[in-house]
């Protein structure tokens, strides 16, 4: 249920006091003034709908009053806790649809490797170290870790996959207390320009489609325990500056927050060592590298139907010596062993893992590492997208992967980088000035399409006998006014609609709705009275269809059975729009029909309805496509190829955007781009 803000309430009080003033203070002006001079039965007439107006609006300031008073009656704790419900079964069905992702098996990949977890003291490998089993996982954090863990692993060791099978354990074992754990990437997080706590409101707010105002009541009450998820992912390889303030950020939240309860993950080595080190409070959690047994009996699991399975007894005779270190650390992770066994089933030697000798002298063994990461990657990557395209494909495919990272690369107008792509903030990353001038000239010329009726009909054009340059004058006036506010709302940023009855289920808001309707929709049958027409009938009935639109597209509720997905952002936010300019062209259409006649009203009317269609997250989006394809090469339904990268399991949704499978995936591609790893399957 939700709870409206006590600014809010304030807000709705006023306009009720206004309501009753106005109500009883209309027949108070109104009727002295209409009597002065006019004969009984006008006297009558006036003073009849005169009382009728004036008790309908002092009703319906009546209503908003008792609505007021009656909001604290309501528990606050039965809003949060039946909203913490339904946001943690949606984060449970948005965590079982990643980890399917990440988890994901056909014919290239394989099952993901067991591994083990090694409790750590302080970031060191203390006497006291032990093995914890995943599913311990959950009872470890709340009773042992208290509630600060966290999880530290070498790149592809199933830091995101422990995450989220967390969370998983937190919801369905209620070890959380209550609480909701959500699993957030930190790559989208500038801790520069936001702190974690309105991060926080922010993403979970965009990821499920929920107001701010209603994850703030929940964070603020302590019900999210948030998964934070890449601290190593926050910028370009070797960037750590973000990393650095997201941990002066996160000890500012943990110390401001009472029994605060927090999960960081990050790749293990010197550095994100030490950066993980200064959380304060935090248990940490190692990820063990496979050992030489687990890394051959995968490889036997996966590859032995090959009739070239015997390549693989050079690779088992190096895993079973004493020296198996090098072999192990290229191979000792479920990411580089999936590989692995896609670049064997894809034709590959698995020679290539073994480190090389030249004149008698080893290979170095960053040389070997970036060798071995090159030939597995870029095999992995080819053999991806080859089975998930036609052959004459496949060049374009990867060309474009290329294009996708290089802008992820760029810069943008507000000097950030990400690694993730959202299809409604992708102009961000296409070119910023370039899209907005698009997205203005399209504007500008669909607005200029609704004049081509003009002439059609053969009907009079006049507002109150106006004719000649008068005439003129008032068209001219209302053209600018619809242009004006369309290009002024065209410029800027919006965040993608959704539309949903859920939220009219909530009573305060159904209250409120069919009050506003109920005031509407006896003004409009008033004036129709008054008028001896029609139209105002459906100029009202327009009017609550408006108000049931905004009061179910502003504001999103929780308990929506589907999880959302990136283009499903994007179609519900062209949904809504779509909708919305319909009820305000028809609304146009019955304004300046009487005035102007049928040709300027659907003129006019068209032009709200599309400066409405214009201001959409969809046209916005729509441009970033367009001048992608037609500047960088990029598919014009680039959304829809988004989704064949995750369908070919190289992307993966995170949040509401689209992210590579793993790091290095994004990494290798960023060499072939600047010519130090050779092109994929070359």
């Amino acid at each position: 249920m939700l709870k409206l803000s006590k600014r809010a309430w304030r807000w709705l009080r006023t306009v009720a006091l206004i309501a009753i003033i106005a109500g009883i203070g209309f027949p108070a002006i109104k009727l002295p003034i209409d009597a002065f001079g006019a004969s009984s039965e006008v006297f009558d007439r006036q003073v009849g709908w005169a009382n009728i107006l004036a008790y309908s609006l002092a009703a319906v300031g009546f209503l908003m009053l008792l609505a007021e008073k009656g909001s604290t009656l309501i528990s606050v704790e039965y809003d949060l806790a039946q909203l913490a419900g339904k946001l943690a079964a949606k984060s449970q069905r948005r965590g079982a649809r990643s980890l399917a992702q990440l988890l994901s098996t056909d014919g290239l990949d394989s099952r993901a490797a067991p591994f083990q977890l090694v409790l750590n003291e302080h970031g060191r490998r203390s006497s006291k170290s032990r093995t914890i089993g995943r599913e311990e996982l959950g009872n470890f954090f709340t009773n042992h870790a208290k509630g600060r863990m966290a999880i530290l692993g070498p790149p592809g060791s199933g830091k995101s996959v422990l995450a989220l099978q967390l969370a998983d354990q937190l919801i369905a074992g209620a070890s959380g207390n209550g609480r909701v754990p959500i699993v957030l990437s930190l790559a989208s997080w500038d801790p520069g320009d936001i702190d974690l706590e309105n991060w926080l409101i922010k993403e979970i707010s965009l990821e499920f489609s929920l107001k701010e105002k209603m994850v703030k009541s929940l964070v603020y009450d302590g019900r999210i325990i948030p998964i934070l998820d890449g601290l190593d992912e926050m910028g370009p390889s070797g960037e750590t500056m973000r990393s650095i303030r997201a941990v002066e950020r996160i000890n500012e939240y943990t110390a401001t927050t009472s029994q605060c309860q927090i999960v960081v993950t990050s790749r293990s080595d010197r550095l994100y060592d030490r950066l993980v080190g200064r959380l304060r409070g935090m248990k940490v959690v190692n990820i063990a590298l496979l050992d030489g047994r687990q890394i051959e009996r995968h490889i036997r699991v996966h590859c032995s139907n090959s009739q070239r399975f015997d390549e693989w007894e050079l690779v088992f005779q190096a895993l079973r010596s004493r020296k198996s270190t090098d072999v192990q650390g290229v191979l000792g992770t479920p990411w580089r062993l999936t590989a692995a066994v896609v670049y064997f089933l894809g034709g590959g030697h698995p020679e290539v893992l073994l480190q090389a000798r030249s004149d008698g002298k080893r290979e170095e063994n960053d040389e070997y590492v970036k060798r071995v990461r090159d030939a597995l990657v870029g095999s992995f990557v080819y053999s991806r997208v080859a089975a998930h395209s036609k052959s004459r494909d496949i060049p374009r495919r990867i060309s474009v992967l290329l294009v996708i990272v290089n802008r992820l690369n760029s810069m943008t107008a507000s000097n950030e980088v990400t690694s993730e792509v959202i299809l409604y903030d992708w102009w961000k990353n296409i070119g910023e000035k370039k899209v907005r001038v698009l997205h203005l000239f399209f504007a500008f010329v669909l607005l200029h399409l609704p004049s081509l009726t003009l002439g059609l009909f053969d009907d009079r054009v006049e507002e109150g006998g106006l004719t000649g340059l008068w005439l003129l004058s008032a068209l001219s006036a209302n053209y600018i006014t619809i242009m004006l506010c369309t290009m002024l709302y065209v410029t800027r940023d919006r965040e993608p609609s959704r539309l949903s009855v859920e939220l009219l289920r909530v009573p305060r808001i159904a209250m409120l709705t069919a009050v506003f309707a109920v005031a509407v929709a006896a003004i409009s049958t008033v004036i129709a009275l008054l008028s001896d027409s029609l139209m105002a009938v459906l100029y009202g009935l327009i009017a609550i269809l408006m108000i049931a639109l905004n009061a179910g597209s502003s504001l999103s509720p929780p308990g929506v059975d589907e999880v959302l997905s990136p283009i499903r952002v994007i179609k519900n936010d062209l949904n809504v729009a779509v909708l919305g300019s319909l009820l305000l062209g028809a609304y146009g259409i019955l304004y300046y029909l009487p005035l102007y006649g049928v040709s300027v009203a659907i003129w006019f009317g068209g032009m709200c309805a599309l400066g409405r269609f214009c201001c959409s997250a969809f046209v916005r989006y729509f441009c970033a496509a367009t001048y992608g394809s037609l500047r960088f090469g990029l598919p014009w339904a680039f959304a829809k190829f988004m989704d064949w990268g995750r369908a070919a399991g190289l992307l993966r949704i995170s949040g509401a955007g689209y992210q590579f499978r793993h790091r290095e995936i994004k990494e290798y591609l960023d060499a072939v781009i600047v010519g130090s790893a050779p092109y994929p399957g070359v």
